[in-house]
């Protein structure tokens, strides 16, 4: 005869239930059953986003992940390890950032007042990406390895390259895709001002086309400041 399993007691069975335990298999891997009240209007985006992503529980356990990465996101936490498009989509939620077609943007910088490069908001963003610590309490390499971070999830730039050359002493590497000196002089103004006279170091600008250098000193290691070859017009 063979062996009588034995059965569980009901209480037990309810206290596993609960826990979510069971012979079933662990809690990561079993389905429960959810019922809930929505609105006609988020009942037709569930159903536009089901087309998309196969099912209603599909698109619940993708909303559930954006929900916990967004939270984990509050206004301290420091952002430097974040995927550039969960920044980029900070920027717009948090900042009010907006996106601006690259023309339209060519055509914005070309009669651009230089009080508007002085006036920019480049401290604001660099302080959000570290949980608003204040700017002067960063390091030179901080300050490039935010902008880097930043203005590439904002597709601003191809690649942003920083180095550290010696202590105190770095080079930065800016490439895009514009094929216009006006754009590497625009961003190499706004770079400079901000490390120049907001932040007090000292920076030399080499400007191309598609790329444009930085060289970048603490104060007191450097014995001139020079501006980029052309202001922007």
């Amino acid at each position: 005869m063979p062996p009588q399993r034995k059965r569980r007691d009901p209480e037990e069975r309810e206290r596993d239930a609960r826990n979510g335990h069971g012979a079933k298999g662990d809690r990561s891997s079993r389905r429960y059953h959810l019922h809930t009240t929505i609105s006609a209007e988020t009942e037709e985006r569930l159903n536009s986003l089901s087309s998309k992503f196969g099912n209603y529980a599909r698109v619940v356990e993708e909303a559930v992940e954006l929900l916990s990465v967004r939270e984990s996101m509050s206004p301290a936490t420091d952002k430097g390890n974040v995927d550039a498009a969960t920044i980029w989509h900070l920027l717009r939620s948090e900042l009010n950032m907006v996106a601006v077609g690259k023309t339209t943007f060519l055509s914005y910088i070309a009669t651009l007042p230089r009080k508007a490069l002085v006036d920019n908001n480049a401290i604001e963003v660099i302080e959000w990406f570290y949980g608003f610590k204040n700017i002067t309490e960063l390091a030179t390499r901080d300050v490039l390895l935010a902008i880097k971070k930043i203005w590439m999830s904002g597709n601003y730039f191809k690649d942003v390259k920083v180095e550290e050359v010696e202590p105190g002493r770095f080079r930065a590497l800016f490439v895009h895709d514009m094929n216009d000196a006006k754009y590497s002089e625009y961003w190499a103004t706004y770079f400079q001002v901000l490390l120049e006279e907001k932040l007090g170091r000292a920076v030399k600008v080499l400007v191309r086309p598609q790329i444009f250098h930085m060289e970048i000193q603490e104060r007191g290691k450097a014995d001139k400041q020079e501006r980029p070859t052309r202001e922007p017009r």
